[in-house]
């Protein structure tokens, strides 16, 4: 596979606004052999943007002291990462909810003046563009609730100042509701092919085992990969999940099929809504060695060899380190096994759904982007009650799987003397790993139960 270029290091946190965070992430960084950093706040604009003269006045003197102040540090950071060879990216939602603009334009409404957007990113971006080593603008689509044609024409506008302060575009699929869904093909066609275009490793969101985006392979531009690596749709890097080979296919895949080819690949670590939680000393923090010795083609075969040394996991057995690693190995599978159900999504944001409903929503959601080799075949048909039979079965195959393989796990680990913070971490992520087993073999349960009486009777 050859080498990409660019290794960007998501960041999606409210701390990086704190000085001492920003650093140790910069550490992280250099660590894992990134090339630059994405500082990302999905109301970033917003929180750029200069009040409007009809804003409250206090609320909006006080609104101007927090955007003076975002901007010095914005330019602190930018200084800082260009001495540690960092290239630098700000990422943000294109079109922020309209409860939030209110703050700053109380005078907005959806038939108000139709020059509001140029305006709003005329007064965001001038202060961002006088910042010489910010590398560009990672921009996530939604269609605004008010002047959506106005919008889609104010990003000419953005595009051409960026350009003309030698910066770059970058937009990204976001929350589309359309069907199908074609938001990202729309905007970029409108925009010249310079504009990069930045896709989730699946269609939504990214789910271990699911299948590749389909526009990696039919959208012309240059392609950024983006890989959560924190987990939002795999256990929020509490569970175990071990992706370095997945990651590695998907990499070889993307570039033997994308025709602009794939300039950049990203990894989000952490998530702005759940600030206390960072892939960084997590059990899942393996996976960034994975991506970087994808994203250089090197070899992975000793990664979880070396992986252990380095967080000072010892063995009395070498076959002890083997057992480990094929744990490490085999997490992604169980995962897959334990919160989706035969291919497809049996979780919103991995936790067990909220009613039956929800959970009948998430499994017929979108089978093209679930895990095909399973996900083929309507489930559970109701004009064909020996296929929902052979179904069941291999439901309950699936769930007796992933439990048996917990179970397993923790009877290994506790033959393993190791003391070290790490391996103690290990041990809690299989421990987690366990309950959730049991959580969605509950769960799994009463939904199939469920299904079966509505589409067989009793």
């Amino acid at each position: 596979m050859a080498r990409i270029p660019h290794q960007l290091l998501e960041l999606n946190s409210p701390f990086i606004w704190h000085w001492p965070w920003l650093e140790q992430a910069v550490t992280v960084a250099k660590r894992y052999g990134f090339t630059g950093i994405i500082l990302h706040q999905q109301e970033l604009l917003a929180l750029l943007a200069e009040p409007s003269p009809f804003a409250p006045r206090l609320e909006a003197e006080n609104l101007r002291h927090q955007r003076r102040h975002a901007l010095l540090y914005l330019r602190r950071v930018a200084d800082w990462l260009e001495r540690h060879h960092l290239a630098f990216w700000l990422q943000a939602e294109a079109a922020p909810p309209q409860e939030t603009l209110r703050q700053k334009f109380p005078e907005q409404a959806p038939d108000g003046a139709s020059s509001f957007w140029a305006d709003f990113y005329r007064s965001t971006l001038t202060p961002l563009l006088a910042i010489p080593s910010l590398r560009g603008l990672v921009l996530s689509l939604t269609t605004p609730a008010w002047q959506p044609e106005p919008w889609r024409a104010a990003l000419q506008d953005v595009w051409r100042a960026l350009r003309a302060a030698g910066k770059q575009l970058v937009l990204r699929d976001f929350i589309d509701a359309s069907w199908p869904r074609q938001q990202l093909q729309t905007v970029l066609a409108s925009l010249p092919g310079e504009v990069r275009a930045s896709l989730k490793a699946t269609e939504l969101d990214y789910h271990p085992g699911f299948a590749n985006h389909p526009l990696i392979a039919t959208l012309p531009h240059h392609k950024w990969i983006e890989f959560d690596l924190w987990g939002i749709g795999y256990g929020w890097s509490v569970l175990p999940c071990y992706l370095a080979d997945e990651i590695r296919g998907r990499l070889s895949w993307a570039q033997s099929v994308a025709p602009g080819g794939v300039e950049a690949v990203t990894a989000r670590i952490n998530w702005q809504w759940l600030s206390d939680s960072s892939l960084i000393g997590s059990v899942n923090e393996v996976n960034l060695s994975g991506l970087q010795a994808a994203r250089l083609g090197e070899p992975a075969e000793l990664l979880l060899e070396t992986w252990f040394v380095e967080q000072g996991i010892s063995f009395r057995t070498r076959q002890q380190g083997q057992q480990l690693a094929e744990l490490y190995g085999a997490s992604a599978d169980w995962l897959t096994k334990t919160c989706n159900l035969l291919g497809r999504p049996l979780h919103r944001q991995s936790q067990v759904p909220e009613s039956l409903a929800q959970a009948e929503q998430l499994l017929h959601m979108d089978t093209r982007s679930a895990r095909w080799a399973l996900a083929f075949q309507p489930l559970l048909p109701a004009d064909d009650p020996q296929l929902g039979h052979e179904q069941r079965s291999l439901i309950q195959l699936e769930k007796s799987s992933s439990s048996h393989l917990c179970a397993t796990a923790m009877a290994r680990l506790r033959e393993i003397p190791s003391q070290s913070d790490a391996f103690a971490v290990v041990q809690a992520a299989w421990q987690s790993a366990g309950r959730y087993s049991q959580m969605f073999s509950l769960v799994t349960e009463a939904v199939v139960a469920a299904l079966w009486r509505e589409r067989y009777g009793a």
